[in-house]
């Protein structure tokens, strides 16, 4: 009891911490709350069979006699702390039942503690939920901040208050300037308070469990004493057992069978892991096998370059032994033009020289131009570059063959499936088709939060990509660096991965501090109004849906109700492309997006709506470019939301696969 009266006193403390003023008694006492549903009853015979003496006052609401003229209002007693019994008045008196002596017994007593430990929770819960969003306070989002003005919200609302950088109280209606939410401190006592009162909580439910063991005892010996004088049933599990089988033996069956069983699952799950890896496999030889084919096309490049080279060494000798003869005939020329003595033998020399001199020049002039033939110098080249690299690249990962330099690798008592994850994590690379594929080790990644897209157009920017419900989702892009374990690939190369005649996109709706759920969008392809849509979904040039307001609600409650958004840059949201010219489609069907009417001077924008309400007499909507695949219910209570403006979309992007 003592306990419950420190968890009632710390909710005052905390109510008050909280901006609460609790209320007072009617006699006027001060700095005690009042719970009208409360009635003090004094206790006066409790457990007689323990000799348990006690003037402890409990919670209970008293059943008075007919003989009693105590003016008892139920009408008072809160709707959700009626108590579970109602104990009977022994005493005659015509006095209050504030001042009754009532008899209670043990079980009593058990209930009266199962209501006061409700009562502390109710009060602790609504306690520490922040006012605005219901939500109960925590170290994170909805941590507790409190205003100048005293009041505390959490941080996640106030951050929705703020609007033009003030942030207006919902209490006291007090604006406040504000740059940053960390200029308003944290409730330090209330995060103190709470966690004081979940340990006071904890330490009466351990008080009710022993005082439940004791009666539970009673009731045993009770029901010992009842089971013996009654004649003895025959168990069902006895009813099964065969006439030849001992209740021993039969019990011993019975844990082999479900022994046998648990193994026979264990067996079967073993199995899938194994058709998984064997899949696994298939694929990696698969790959092995057109690496292989590769190589070989490779060395058939390299054999056709030795080749070339060969002819070439070929050509070069013959050039080279045609210059050695035309060298030695114009040695011997030289010769006769030193040992000539007549004239005629002058002329003839020279004669022959000339023509020796002809022939040598006409050698060296094919020589400069046919060599080195640019075709063999070519292809030796590029297949020298393509050699060279692939094996600088096995250089730089070591040797294949030597596993003493790969990272530890998992605990070997792990399920095969967590194993081949984990080894993917630490060496594996992950590629667009491998992300199409959606291997397992794949799947790993994905799950872990460990594939992003990169996009390098002057400045980093990073997508991230998720599995959830069997569908890959690249999310909209954002300037946060993702974690330094995470697998990189190109943003363009996942993009161009997308069937651009069936893009199915998503918009996350939320409101209140929390996302309600996820809108499927199918667009039309082969639209202006659908890239945009895209574009904007992804922030490829930049802008993006993501953190945008919805704008407003037509035909409220109307057939053809439906709700505006898009604009992205707070000025109407500027076209990214030119969206007229086209033919959309036309729907009178929720579910329908669409651009601006035709009529509407802004209709050359990036602002879209969202059908939520069938249109009647035959009515249509023009400029449809996509319908919702999934999530209308989203849309329609944002719809029925009292502020629209208020409802963000808080996450945009595209789908990968379906």
């Amino acid at each position: 009891m003592e306990r419950l009266e420190a968890v009632s006193h710390l909710q005052a403390q905390q109510e008050a911490v909280a901006g609460v003023v609790p209320s007072v008694s009617p006699a006027g006492g001060k700095g005690t709350p009042f719970f009208p549903h409360r009635l003090p009853v004094t206790a006066s015979a409790l457990c007689h069979t323990r000799g348990y003496q006690s003037q402890h006052q409990f919670c209970l609401t008293p059943e008075v006699t007919s003989h009693s003229t105590s003016p008892v209002s139920h009408q008072r007693l809160h709707p959700q702390h009626q108590p579970c019994v109602t104990p009977e008045v022994t005493s005659h008196s015509t006095s209050p039942v504030s001042h009754q002596r009532l008899s209670v017994t043990a079980p009593v007593l058990c209930r009266s503690r199962d209501y006061q430990l409700q009562h502390c929770r109710y009060k602790m819960n609504k306690g520490n939920e922040c006012g605005v969003c219901y939500i109960t306070y925590d170290e994170n989002e909805h941590r507790p901040r409190t205003l100048p003005c005293g009041h505390t919200y959490c941080s996640a609302c106030i951050t929705t208050m703020t609007t033009n950088s003030i942030v207006s109280c919902p209490n006291c209606c007090i604006c406040h300037p504000t740059t940053s939410i960390d200029q308003f401190p944290i409730n330090y006592g209330m995060e103190t308070l709470l966690q004081q009162m979940k340990t006071l909580l904890q330490q009466v439910k351990e008080a009710q469990m022993t005082q439940e063991t004791a009666v539970a005892l009673d009731k045993t010996s009770e029901k010992d004493a009842t089971e013996a004088e009654a004649p003895v049933k025959t168990d069902v599990t006895d009813q099964k057992r065969p006439a030849g089988l001992s209740m021993k033996l039969w019990s011993v069956v019975e844990e082999q069978k479900s022994s046998v069983s648990s193994m026979v699952t264990g067996c079967q799950d073993t199995q899938s892991q194994l058709d998984q890896y064997w899949a696994q496999l298939t694929d990696w030889s698969d790959q092995h096998l057109k690496l292989e084919e590769r190589l070989q096309a490779l060395l058939q490049k390299n054999k056709a370059a030795v080749t070339l080279i060969e002819l070439e060494k070929a050509r070069v000798v013959a050039m080279k032994q045609e210059g050695e003869e035309g060298k030695k005939k114009l040695e011997a020329t030289l010769e006769c033009l030193q040992g000539v003595n007549t004239a005629e033998e002058a002329g003839s020399a020279i004669n022959h020289a000339d023509l020796c001199s002809v022939d040598l020049g006409d050698w060296r002039k094919k020589c400069h131009e046919h060599l080195p033939d640019i075709s063999t110098f070519s292809t030796s080249w590029k297949v020298r570059e393509a050699i060279r690299t692939a094996l600088d690249i096995v250089k730089e990962g070591s040797d294949v063959t030597h596993t003493t330099d790969l990272p530890p690798l998992p605990d070997p008592a792990s399920s095969i499936k967590g194993k081949l994850i984990k080894m993917t994590e630490l060496l594996g690379k992950v590629t667009v088709g491998e992300l199409c594929k959606m291997s397992l080790p794949v799947m790993g990644l994905l799950v872990a939060g460990r594939v992003v897209a990169v996009q390098d157009q002057g400045r980093l920017r990073f997508s991230r990509i998720s599995l959830e419900n069997g569908r890959v989702y690249l999310h909209c892009l954002q300037d946060q660096t993702p974690s330094p374990h995470a697998r990189t690939l190109p943003f363009s190369e996942v993009v161009e991965a997308v069937d651009p005649s069936s893009t199915l996109a998503f918009l996350d709706l939320g409101w209140g501090g929390s996302t309600k759920g996820r809108v499927h969008i199918r667009l039309n392809p082969n639209t202006p109004a659908s890239q945009q849509f895209t574009l904007l979904c992804t922030g490829q040039r930049g802008h993006s849906y993501r953190n945008t307001k919805l704008i407003g609600v037509w035909n409220e409650g109307e057939p053809g109700e439906g709700v505006w958004g898009g604009d992205y840059d707070g000025k109407g949201g500027a076209s990214l492309l030119p969206l007229t010219g086209v033919d959309y489609r036309e729907s009178g069907k929720a579910g329908a997006v669409l651009l601006k009417a035709e009529d509407d001077p802004d209709s050359e924008g990036a602002r879209f709506g969202i059908v939520s309400r069938d249109t009647d007499n035959d009515n249509t909507w023009y400029n449809v470019f996509g319908e919702v695949l999934s999530g209308l219910e989203i849309v329609r209570a944002a719809v029925n939301h009292s502020d629209v403006t208020q409802v963000s979309v808080v996450d945009c992007g595209i789908v990968l696969n379906e």
